[in-house]
């Protein structure tokens, strides 16, 4: 269920920055993402728990953020290419900074990112990859 809370949150967190949320493994992204820019959310990984009646559960979330290529002339320059890649930047950190926002969650915390060189779909899109340690708070059974 918690699970649920935070990729709901995600969803949230993307519409609102203005992104279409996509959720699922990596290799389904080609066929499923129609709309850009798009945050993809790859199945959360459960890396820790604590606890006992009060518990914390520690996820990663691998993220994708996906924007249309700005394509003005054949030869693009790597600065436009920057400009891309900074702007899927903030907009990964403020999708992090609204779901850190969440009651349900403690931290969000060792956020990364890496640049994509190559398109991900067939759409022709720039990209950046995001990596995010999210804690979460819920009651154990």
């Amino acid at each position: 269920m918690i699970r649920q809370k935070l990729i709901a949150a995600f969803r949230r967190a993307a519409l609102s920055c203005g992104y279409t949320p996509y959720y699922g493994p990596q290799y389904r992204m080609t066929s499923q993402i129609d709309l850009l820019p798009a945050l993809w959310i790859e199945p959360l990984k459960l890396t820790d728990k604590e606890g006992r009646e009060e518990c914390v559960a520690h996820y990663r979330a691998l993220v994708h953020m996906l924007a249309p290529e700005n394509r003005s002339h054949e030869n693009r320059s790597a600065d436009q290419r920057e400009r891309q890649w900074t702007a899927l930047e903030h907009g990964f950190l403020e999708v992090v900074r609204s779901v850190a926002r969440e009651d349900f969650v403690i931290s969000a915390t060792g956020a990364k990112t890496s640049c994509g060189e190559a398109s991900l779909t067939n759409k022709g899109e720039i990209s950046l990859d995001g990596q995010i340690d999210i804690s979460v708070a819920y009651l154990c059974n």
